[in-house]
């Protein structure tokens, strides 16, 4: 609470009472991607959502693409929107300007001749803006026209972007930063083969990025969730409906990825959950239900996908194909194989045999984007280091019994680095010892490896503020900071 003695403001903190400024205003920012707060704190301050979301990023990132494709305009349309501003100020002060030498004015306007002049050089000067301020928006219409034909290419990044970012849910080391994200957009939008014809441009840009992006996310995965990466692109990118019309796909509608996750539980309250007559001899009611509630959710939105399918089951035809343990590389029964698409045959065998999933994904992933998305990237350790500043730590995620010592010391060693590479495994009372080794390496640029950070969990922010606080300009450009880490929370 804040109160008046002796002709201060004070403020009372704790158990003390110190001097308060009216002008002083108190920031607090927080990592926490969704973070929850009780009433009485929600009524003390003001909340600000400052989270990336999923078209705010897009317009941020198409901005890159004119800027990288068309330079001129990008620059066209920054001049424009200062313009544009200016004007509109000046109106404003003219219109301001105006009232002020009305209201100063005595009864016969006409004599005053201050007014009169001020009058007509502000309808003239009115006039000129108005005619920029019309030429501009024109031009800000052409500008935004280019930029609606380059979207595409900052919708998928920016659709790849969240998946990423989802990553950090399976596993505390899958985390990466926005700022990383954008530079690798950027790199390969320069890197990228061009085109003089804009539609191949932009499909050049897309198929690059996103190869690109697999390739280099897969490197910081375990094995087991590569696959499931691959899978979250191709889901995220054929779920959202303008992308997937971009790509010619048929777009997953929310009734099947409801399905997806959730089985028979996502027609509860939808649709009937009792089973109409005898299921098939040869299937189990469980799975027979299922059937019944994927035909039926589907079909309450108007898609007729399904329509039929349970009918269907009492062929012998759909009998050898449920029964088969190859059928995840058989065609479906009928025109089924040929009007479903490789999603909605996944649904079927998941509902059939839901032990194949794993399988059938692959053939989803395969199907959707190609073959280079269900093959893991070979580990390419000099890749890494080409694509590393002086600034950006590299990080060895580790699994039991891995070590990547042999790895780093033959990559030194090509490099003729092996003398400058110095090791340090990290643990109580090495944290000193840690940032001499890391000053000394900004200096001479020799490398630097900080070995099993999840032992020193404690100094992580210590590590954390040194990176924050580096100046790159102070620092060695041969300088390279590596880590090595079991998962843990905390790092």
């Amino acid at each position: 609470q804040v109160f008046k003695k002796g002709g201060q403001f004070l403020l009372r903190l704790g158990s003390e009472d110190v001097p308060y400024n009216e002008d002083f205003r108190f920031f607090v920012t927080t990592k926490m991607a969704n973070p929850h707060y009780l009433p009485e704190i929600c009524i003390k301050v003001t909340v600000i959502n400052f989270t990336v979301t999923l078209f705010g990023l897009e317009d941020q990132l198409v901005a890159d693409v004119v800027k990288n494709e068309r330079p001129d305009l990008a620059e066209l349309r920054a001049n424009l929107v200062v313009q544009i501003a200016a004007d509109k100020a000046e109106m404003d002060r003219l219109e301001q300007l105006i009232l002020k030498l009305l209201s100063e004015a005595g009864d016969d306007l006409l004599a005053d001749d201050t007014l009169i002049v001020t009058l007509d050089q502000s309808k003239q000067t009115g006039d000129s803006c108005k005619e920029r301020m019309a030429s501009a928006e024109e031009s800000m219409k052409e500008i935004d026209e280019v930029t609606e034909v380059l979207r595409p290419c900052a919708t998928r990044a920016s659709i790849i972007y969240f998946v990423v970012a989802d990553l950090a849910n399976i596993d505390p080391m899958y985390q990466y930063s926005l700022q990383f994200f954008a530079s690798l957009f950027e790199q390969r939008l320069a890197a990228s083969d061009r085109s003089d014809d804009p539609q191949e441009r932009i499909q050049i840009i897309v198929k690059d990025f996103t190869e690109f992006i697999y390739t280099k996310i897969c490197m910081g995965l375990f094995e087991d969730h590569k696959l499931l990466f691959a899978f979250m692109m191709c889901n995220r990118c054929l779920r959202h409906k303008v992308h997937a019309q971009f790509m010619g796909k048929q777009y997953i509608t929310d009734e099947e990825w409801s399905f997806f996750l959730r089985g028979v539980e996502a027609g509860k309250g939808v649709v009937e959950e009792s089973i109409e007559g005898n299921c098939p001899k040869w299937m189990n009611a469980g799975t027979f239900q299922k059937l019944q509630v994927l035909e039926r959710l589907t079909m309450m939105s108007g898609n007729k996908a399904f329509e039929g399918l349970t009918a269907e089951m009492f062929t012998p035809q759909w009998e050898d194909f449920g029964m088969d343990d190859n059928m995840t590389n058989r065609k479906m029964p009928g025109e089924w194989g040929s009007k479903l698409t490789a999603f909605q045959q996944l649904l079927i065998i998941k509902a059939l045999r839901e032990n194949f999933l794993q399988l059938v994904v692959r053939n989803v992933v395969e199907a959707e984007m190609g073959s280079h998305y269900i093959v893991s990237p070979p580990f390419d350790l000099v890749g890494c280091f080409k694509d590393s500043k002086k600034t950006m730590p590299l990080i060895f995620v580790l699994s039991a019994g891995a070590d990547p010592t042999d790895y780093l010391v033959k990559l030194a060693r090509d490099l003729d680095y092996e003398e400058r590479l110095h090791f340090i495994s990290l643990g109580q009372g090495q944290g000193q010892k840690a940032e001499n080794l890391i000053q000394m390496g900004r200096e001479s640029g020799d490398w630097v490896c900080l070995q099993n950070c999840h032992l020193a969990a404690s100094w992580m922010p210590t590590l954390e503020r040194i990176q924050e606080m580096q100046d790159p300009d102070q620092i060695d450009d041969m300088y390279r900071l590596w880590l090595t880490s079991m998962p843990s929370p905390s790092f």
